[in-house]
């Protein structure tokens, strides 16, 4: 099994992620290169009607779609999305927008549709935002369970450091000074 990723670094905390993309007509094999705004409310991928013109692409279905626009009804049209480290291409159905940009620079929403092909992190650490995506899932992450496992060993050292244990007790054979007490949570 492939695995593969890009990750996006920001040297500020930003609200709005674009990488850029390749879109390609599975039929005729013309590829336009775009920029894609990451939208994790969107249901499903779109493109622009400009883009969609530039591919030469055909309809193939008619899809009722609600944006800031209220409901209409648009073109639905299959294509590959290659992600800009051009290991990750996901063919996908997209639907057809007016502009995703003032600049006409973003052609290509990508939405849970695609998204959902892998897993998405976005962190702000240190006041830089990155974001990174991996095909295909390969864990879950659930911070709530981090941090609650991480509780839980910091309360059985408590618990052994009164009979004078000072191992860690993830059981790595460590002392707890030098392993799970350098945790992130513990900074």
């Amino acid at each position: 099994m492939a695995i593969n990723a890009l990750t996006n670094r920001n040297p500020n905390v930003v609200n709005c992620i674009k990488t850029p993309a390749k879109i390609e007509n599975p039929i005729t094999n013309q590829v336009v290169e775009t920029l894609g705004i990451w939208d994790t409310g969107a249901t499903n991928s779109c493109i622009t009607s400009e883009l969609a013109k530039n591919l030469n692409l055909k309809s193939i279905q008619k899809a009722m779609v609600t944006g800031v626009h209220g409901a209409q009804e648009v073109n639905v049209y299959l294509v590959d999305i290659t992600l800009n480290n051009e290991n990750i291409t996901i063919r996908s159905l997209v639907t057809e927008a007016s502009e995703l940009s003032v600049d006409h620079k973003t052609g290509l929403l990508i939405g849970m549709n695609v998204i959902s092909e892998g897993d998405l992190s976005i962190t702000n650490f240190e006041k830089k935002t990155t974001m990174t995506f991996r095909v295909p899932s390969l864990e879950c992450v659930d911070y709530v369970s981090e941090i609650n496992e991480h509780n839980r060993i910091v309360k059985i050292y408590k618990a052994q450091e009164k009979h004078g244990n000072k191992k860690c007790p993830c059981n790595s054979g460590k002392l707890f000074e030098n392993c799970c007490k350098k945790s992130k949570y513990n900074q």
